[in-house]
């Protein structure tokens, strides 16, 4: 049984790719959150009308209301290859019968807490996918490839964005 409907996505994709090659000139997605602090690290996030919750775990301090930041970070990598993997099986015709991704984003201990000897970020995502299918490797080797090759994640990964920041201080645009 797949994991999708494979002739709904089809003709998602296939529309999609008529709209976009009628554009004129370039268009684009926007991925807008908003969060703010509830108490000590628990904090709250919105996305249209989803609310979610994020805190740290109790060895760093926090209560354990929800994943960390950098969970969520990692679970959005993952999210987004499974949803651009799903988006090229069902283009490409690769029935999945199953689709997991076990992602482990290592932070050094002390960067965080502004040790000089340690690096602030993620400096490894390893992860392990776990398909089942009755494909044959060569296809599902394909597929991986064009999921890696047009994932917003990985690619973002891969090649950094720009980061642009304003910063208002009681109302008022300090920088």
């Amino acid at each position: 049984m797949s994991l999708y409907s494979s002739e709904k996505i089809k003709a998602h994709v296939r529309q999609r790719l008529e709209k976009l090659a009628a554009e004129k000139s370039p268009t684009f997605n926007h991925n807008r959150v908003v969060t703010r602090v509830i108490q000590d690290y628990v904090g709250e996030g919105k996305v249209r009308d989803h609310v979610f919750t994020t805190d740290e775990p109790p060895e760093r301090g926090g209560t354990d209301k929800g994943p960390s930041p950098l969970e969520y970070f990692v679970a959005g990598f993952s999210f987004c290859q499974q949803a651009i993997l799903i988006q090229n099986a069902a283009r490409m015709g690769i029935e999945l019968d199953s689709v997991e991704i076990d992602a482990d984003g290592i932070v050094p201990s002390k960067g965080p807490y502004g040790a000089k000897d340690s690096k602030p970020g993620i400096i490894e995502i390893k992860y392990k996918l776990k398909l089942q299918s009755k494909e044959s490797k060569e296809k599902i080797m394909r597929l991986i490839e064009t999921m890696e090759n047009y994932c917003p994640a990985v690619n973002t990964l891969k090649n950094p964005p720009v980061l642009s920041c304003e910063i208002v201080l009681n109302g008022e645009a300090i920088k």
